[in-house]
């Protein structure tokens, strides 16, 4: 081959380019950490790197002159692979303890394949769909992480703590892969008929990453955000084709309202438990498989579907793993195949059957196992009472910042009345079948629940509905504009979005650096106090789930370094009457007696054998609002009343 024409080749060009610039930066890297930390470093080395790569990149390997736009959203490209690069780097110098010189060229590895890909979809000028979609998603995904990354420096909330103990005990077992595989043949049926085992198996397999790093967690609920918004632009873009294509348009994809109605998605306030709360995470995680099944289901107008439309059942699996609602997913795609532009095609009417066959089989399977195909949470039947329960539950949500959300609501709900008043056509009929499906979703949940609870949590159950409603509205407006009220509308939905976000992030952060600042109080507490103390926990502060199921493991490893249950029994409010009983039978003697060092069933049954009673030397209360601990030692044998009476002291 021509040496000319082997350079003229663009990966040839930028390996060449990326070369040099990654040797320099590395080695800038290599001095610079011996003098500072080693996030510092990248810092200071990735501002050499932009400069190089810009000049390089753009001048010579892919021979483009950019635009103004192109300038500006450059940047961002190389703030995406520095926070990728910083987070890869954090995790093998803190997690896998890994030097920081041999951390950074691993995350390279990495690093150098993403920054071809990025580069060449903002710089190829010889394909201007990637520029434009690049100049969409990459200010969106800017924003959004600006807007949300105080979640990666928060604490395990609610169920975190069972889910995590449960890993780290399956770890210290040497079982954590056989003990994940039974979970995949296994249902949960203690409070609900669940059968979960893709959730099971990504809480093991983020323990094995990570441990006991909150962040590490926390990114991938975040990352898992981002890339559903993305999707919600990518169907919007893609819906907008076929509407195009269906009236003979060329297609021209729109950005301004594409990447609104991803922030409006990104941004809203009802979603943010599903992103802090990390156990909340199967409700993201079935829209997004839901989502990129669907987007490759519609293939895009002109090319063979063959391929892409059996991604649809293939996802539906994973997405049936993490959570009962993904029998939903067919339904909503028929929605779209319902108001199809001309012929389906074979290949999506079969994918689609073979999706709706799937859901049927899984129906059937839970019949087998629970003998009820759709009853998830025992004992919650839907009445008259479950559309009723909205409003208390939004009020709870929204309690200290309740004028804001009304205004977002209302604004939200004349945005989608505009949308259907103003579209036509084919747009019409894909955003009705987009609406739909959010709303068929968020009926079928309320049926399942049987109402809301009116303390605000619930919010991540309208992760799916939330995802499909966006998408069409924003197809509905991307067909509509120009038009000047409905965008200015959506700007005001986005901006209430983002502040209400903040606000309910704030919340979040007050409690779990308050749950932060408990855990490292609680062993100096065991430490001063001789005995048992009996420590209550609140279940809820506010809309904000604290503590859950298997609170236990506030005093256990992972999160503590010896085990303290004998020290330190966590209780909720509603538990009290239950613990009293537990108390009166021994169970306090039985604590003393067993040490209990992890919470393996054997152990957890011994501890409820009944045996003489002894009473408690200490009673503890979290003050969750105040962050503080108040103690009362040598309790009176009636503690459940005194505490009833003195809710100044004990808050529930």
């Amino acid at each position: 081959m021509n040496p000319a024409d082997w350079l003229a080749r663009s990966p040839v060009r930028f390996v060449l380019v990326g070369g040099a610039n990654t040797l320099l930066t590395w080695a800038f890297f290599a001095i610079l950490v011996a003098w500072m930390g080693h996030q510092v470093a990248l810092i200071l080395a990735y501002a050499l790197g932009v400069v190089i790569a810009w000049l390089g990149n753009s001048r010579w390997v892919f021979r483009a002159r950019p635009g103004r736009m192109q300038m500006v959203v450059y940047p961002l490209i190389y703030l995406t692979i520095w926070l990728v690069n910083a987070g890869l780097l954090e995790w093998l110098v803190s997690i896998r303890e890994i030097g920081p010189r041999l951390s950074q060229a691993l995350a390279l590895l990495v690093i150098v394949p993403l920054s071809f890909t990025l580069n060449a979809a903002l710089l190829d000028e010889r394909r201007p769909n990637r520029i434009n979609l690049a100049l969409t998603l990459l200010p969106v995904l800017a924003v959004t992480f600006a807007m949300l990354w105080p979640v990666l420096g928060g604490y395990w909330l609610g169920d975190d703590l069972s889910n995590l103990y449960r890993a780290w005990e399956l770890e210290q077992q040497q079982r954590l892969i056989r003990g994940t595989l039974v979970f995949l043949a296994s249902p949960v049926d203690t409070i609900g008929a669940f059968y979960r085992p893709a959730m099971m198996a990504s809480i093991s397999s983020l323990y094995g990453l990570f441990g006991d790093w909150y962040p590490g967690w926390a990114a991938a609920s975040l990352i898992m955000h981002l890339l559903n918004t993305c999707l919600v632009v990518l169907i919007v873009r893609r819906l907008l084709a076929w509407a195009q294509w269906s009236h003979g348009q060329t297609d021209k994809p729109a950005m301004l309202v594409p990447a609104l109605a991803g922030l409006l998605f990104a941004l809203c306030p009802l979603l943010l438990e599903g992103v802090v709360w990390v156990s909340a995470r199967s409700d993201a995680a079935v829209t997004l498989f839901s989502l990129v099944g669907a987007w490759l289901w519609m293939a895009r107008p002109g090319s063979n579907a063959r391929l892409g439309a059996w991604a649809l059942p293939l996802l539906m699996i994973p997405a049936l793993g993490f959570k009962e609602s993904a029998v939903i997913v067919p339904l909503q795609v028929l929605l779209l195949a319902v108001v199809w532009p001309g012929k389906i095609g074979t290949h999506r009417l079969a994918a689609l059957l073979a999706a709706g066959m799937l859901a049927v089989l899984f129906l059937a399977m839970r019949t087998w196992l629970f003998g009820d195909p759709t009853e998830v949470y025992v004992g919650a039947t839907p009445g008259a009472g479950m559309l009723a329960s909205l409003p208390a539950w939004f009020l709870a949500l929204f309690s200290t910042s309740l004028a804001l959300a009304w205004l977002w609501l209302i604004s939200l709900m004349v945005l989608i009345g505009l949308v259907l008043a103003l579209c036509r056509g084919q747009s019409l009929r894909f955003s009705l079948a987009l609406m739909a499906a959010g709303a068929g979703l968020a009926l079928a949940t309320l049926l399942n629940l049987g109402a809301l609870a009116a303390a605000g949590e619930g919010g991540r159950l309208a992760y799916g509905p939330i995802a499909w409603l966006v998408a069409g509205i924003g197809l509905g407006l991307s067909a509509s504009m120009p038009r000047a009220l409905p965008l200015a509308l959506l700007a005001v939905c986005v901006l209430t979005s983002a502040v209400l976000t903040r606000q309910q992030l704030g919340h979040y952060r007050h409690v779990q650096d308050g749950i932060a600042e408990l855990m490292d109080i609680l062993p100096e507490h065991a430490d001063q106090h001789p005995g048992l103390t009996l420590l209550l926990v609140p279940d809820r502060v506010d809309f904000v789930v604290a503590f859950r199921n298997a609170q236990g493991g506030l005093v256990m490893p992972p999160l503590q370094d010896r085990p303290m249950l004998h020290r330190i029994l966590p209780t909720l409010p509603g538990e009290i009457e239950l613990r009293e009983q537990q108390l009166s039978d021994g169970l306090a003697t039985r604590l003393r007696d067993i040490q209990p060092q992890t919470l393996e069933p054997n152990i957890m049954q011994a501890l409820f054998e009944p045996t003489d009673a002894t009473p408690i030397d200490h009673l503890a209360c979290w003050d969750a609002r105040q962050r503080r601990l108040v103690v009362i030692d040598d309790p009176e044998p009636d503690w459940p009343g005194a505490i009833r009476a003195r809710p100044d002291i004990c808050p529930p």
